[in-house]
């Protein structure tokens, strides 16, 4: 039986990694003064945070780290400038790394990835980590929001929830080469966990959800209302390499797949549940 991890992993932390953000942000602190609006993603992997993270990120008022998981350094005791260098050095990995991430190209031409210095908007797109922290310690939005001076806005990402466990699974087998089967029901349970949180969460803090399958079906309607929620502008060429970029294909690899009785039976019972999850069906 696959051992469930009982805590959650650690960033790379310590008193180099301290210090040197505190000077950092010390040195940039005038770069800071003009953010308005904090967020973090909630969620799943492998729902398509790195891809509307990436759309964010792309905007020249906005910096959308690369799975900083903030929440982390927040628990740390890091303070607002700490924690907004922390940010924008991560966007500048993605952008040195060619903003690739597990076999997907997430850069945009005009986009201005890994060069904003004095955002507007800023913040992280660990969803799974962080709602894996707020299960943990709900009190750490506030926490963030008070450290930042203003009430941090949650971005929620997802998909047909078989979809999102299909390609779990699949990335997933990869990895340790367990059968489909193994990982389903390994998976199963850590869903309904991440649903719950969700669900729970978003009833009581302002949150935007957004679903995959409107991303790829309308672009620019669904880009439009995530970029409005954050206050930031949207320009033509922007949104029609997004529209260039999104693809059908993305959607619907759960209908190959044989589930087993009691992912079914988790099905029903999360779209009965959740608001967000209503729209789905496996008909």
């Amino acid at each position: 039986m696959e051992q469930e991890r009982t805590s959650i992993p650690k960033p790379i932390h310590g008193t180099y990694h301290y210090v040197k953000s505190k000077i950092l942000g010390h040195l940039n602190r005038k770069n800071f003064n003009q953010i308005k609006t904090s967020f973090i993603f909630i969620g799943y992997p492998r729902s398509g945070h790195s891809l509307v993270g990436s759309i964010i990120d792309a905007s020249e008022q906005a910096v959308c780290s690369h799975e900083v998981d903030i929440l982390y350094y927040v628990e740390s005791g890091y303070q607002r400038n700490q924690l907004f260098c922390l940010l924008i050095e991560g966007s500048k990995r993605f952008r040195k790394k060619g903003n690739h991430h597990t076999g997907h190209n997430y850069k945009f031409p005009s986009g201005f990835q890994g060069k904003t210095t004095q955002p507007l908007v800023i913040g992280d797109k660990k969803g799974g980590r962080s709602t894996r922290r707020l299960m943990k310690d709900p009190s750490l939005l506030q926490k963030y929001s008070t450290i930042s001076g203003h009430q941090t806005q949650l971005i929620h990402v997802y998909r047909h929830p078989l979809d999102n466990l299909e390609s779990r699974i699949k990335y997933r087998t990869k990895v340790n080469s367990k059968s489909f089967a193994h990982n389903e029901a390994f998976f199963l349970k850590k869903m309904d966990q991440l649903y719950q949180c969700v669900g729970e969460i978003s009833n009581t803090w302002p949150c935007h959800h957004l679903a995959l399958e409107d991303l790829v079906n309308d672009p620019r309607r669904t880009v439009n209302r995530l970029y409005e929620y954050l206050g930031l502008g949207l320009n033509d060429q922007l949104i029609g390499e997004i529209e260039n970029r999104l693809d059908p294909c993305y959607l619907g690899a759960w209908r190959a797949k044989q589930w087993n009785p009691k992912t079914i039976d988790a099905f029903h019972n999360w779209v009965e549940r959740y608001p967000f999850l209503n729209r789905y069906s496996i008909e």
